[in-house]
Order: structure tokens, then sequence, then C-alpha cells
């Protein structure tokens, strides 16, 4: 089987459970499934490997627990379209909703590009660069 064809829902719900749900997810485990020359764009700001692994370890510094629901999701190819729902509770107590609507593309098994829109659903508005913070 090419990487092509692994390719399916399940695989991108593990990287979400791998790496967004875990809260002790590092580079190691992102390393696993996004390449050292990832690009992502996200609600206007742009962060290459190194930033997006910074973004993840300042996200989960903030959080209690995090879930990712997806709505919709479109593969074809090499690339994965998806409508998900975040939900999350920072440390304060504070829960946090949020739609994400993203394109995927993947090479070797691993991510290489994510461009994204994030829109707050619940929460305060200082959270709105949830999805971009680093």
């Amino acid at each position: 089987m090419n990487d092509i064809e692994k390719l399916d829902k399940n695989f991108i719900e593990k990287v979400f459970k791998e790496v967004i749900e875990n809260l002790n997810a590092n580079e190691e485990i992102i390393s696993r499934y996004f390449a050292s020359n990832y690009i992502q764009y996200v609600d206007g700001h742009h962060l290459n490997y190194k930033e997006f692994v910074q973004h993840m370890v300042v996200q989960k510094s903030l959080l209690h627990s995090i879930k990712v629901h997806i709505e919709h999701c479109i593969i074809e190819n090499n690339s994965i379209c998806t409508v998900h729902r975040v939900n999350a509770i920072k440390k304060t107590g504070e829960k946090i909703a949020i739609k994400v609507i993203a394109y995927f593309e993947v090479k070797d098994k691993k991510f290489i590009l994510c461009d994204e829109l994030t829109h707050l659903l619940e929460g305060d508005k200082k959270n709105q660069n949830i999805g971009s913070i680093k």
C-alpha cells in the first residue's frame, strides 16, 4: 500500500489525538507526523516547523484539557480538508470552543502544509489567537 492509500479519517484522528489532545506531546511526538519543512498558515500568521512546535508547547502550557471533534473530512490524493471543533479548558477553568477549517498536505506520512482559519465560538475574545500563539 502506498502512502496515499493509507490516508483516511483514522489518520487525521490519530494525529489530532497524539499531537493536539495529548498535553504531553513534545517535539519527538510532533516530528512523527510533521515534516521538518512543515509550514502552517493560520489566521494571517505564518509558522515554520520550529515555530509550530513552539506554538504547541505554549498552547499546551495554558490548557488543562483539549478535545478535537471532526465534523467534516474530505481526502483526495495527498490532501486532507477538515472542518473540526476544538473544545478546551484552560488551567484557569475558562472554557474555549473553536471552529477550524483546515487544508492539509501530506508527504511520506507527514504533514508538510496546513492552511487554516479559526473562529472562536466560546470564550473570551483574548483567546482568538489560541490557534497561532507562540
